[in-house]
């Protein structure tokens, strides 16, 4: 026997929707556990306990279903234009490349150390959750084979030299099929914007702020485009990653914050309250 829903009138549906978004959008009850005891090791103990949960849930959500689609019998279409093939192959941008991990430690160092800060950085962590949930889903369900890494100088392919170990690595790690959304795009489009939110809120005045910001932003766009110089994807990736990552930032993450403006700084103090 199949599954049977409730029957809803539309405005029921619309209401009971609204209602899951609005649990799945604040605060998770689960991370009352970390709130309890923020203040430790100085906040500190606070800041491991977010990234380690964001490495394993985050890792799990990627590394698992990473080889569930990586047959190429399994790809679903192919979106390679003949700008994918004239973009050349530029070996030295894999720094900028892997540099998305340097986001997400630039992400917690500036994370405001204060009660409203943290909430943010929770509510972060939770849109890369289920940003990595909603790539997944088309990694698996949409598999598209990365054909062009073909165009890679044979000794990148072998393994030699410095670039040749990074890449080995990271088709190690990264089978071809992963290709749309570019979760690289998605997750530091997500993060440059919080870091950016957080650095105009905190230090408006610092005369540092704009040559960091400058940089932050210039680092973005050449990880952007470092997806396609590495042959890791193509160009629909780039622009579906862009566009994952700031529909999360805008449905989900910005208004919070900007409904925090209007918090008494009380309230932060315990923001599972209503739950």
């Amino acid at each position: 026997m199949g599954w049977r829903f409730p029957p809803c009138s539309q405005g029921e549906c619309v209401s009971r929707a609204s209602e899951l978004w609005k649990r799945i959008q604040h605060p998770w009850p689960i991370w009352r556990h970390f709130w309890s005891n923020r203040e430790a090791l100085r906040g500190n103990l606070f800041l491991l306990k977010v990234i380690s949960a964001g490495l394993v849930v985050i890792s799990l959500l990627y590394f698992l279903p990473n080889h569930l689609a990586n047959q190429p019998d399994d790809a679903w279409w192919n979106p390679e234009t003949s700008l994918d093939r004239a973009i050349p192959a530029i070996p030295w941008s894999i720094i900028p490349y892997i540099s998305l991990y340097m986001f997400y430690i630039a992400t917690l160092v500036c994370a405001p150390r204060n009660d409203r800060g943290r909430l943010e950085l929770l509510l972060g962590l939770q849109g890369m959750i289920l940003m990595g949930a909603v790539g997944v889903f088309f990694f698996v369900a949409f598999p598209t084979e990365v054909s062009i890494r073909s165009q890679l100088a044979p000794e990148l392919l072998a393994g030699e030299g410095w670039p040749g170990k990074l890449y080995g690595g990271l088709h190690t790690m990264d089978a071809p099929y992963n290709a749309w959304p570019s979760l690289h795009v998605a997750q530091s489009l997500y993060l440059a914007l919080a870091i950016t939110v957080w650095l105009k809120r905190e230090h408006a005045d610092a005369r540092w702020l704009l040559p960091v910001l400058v940089f932050l932003w210039i680092d973005w766009g050449a990880l952007s485009l470092s997806i396609l110089t590495t042959k890791q994807h193509y160009v629909w990736d780039m622009f579906t990653g862009a566009a994952l990552g700031l529909a999360f930032w805008h449905w989900h993450t910005k208004p919070l914050i900007d409904q925090y403006d209007g918090w008494e700084e009380t309230r932060f103090s315990n923001p599972f309250s209503d739950d």
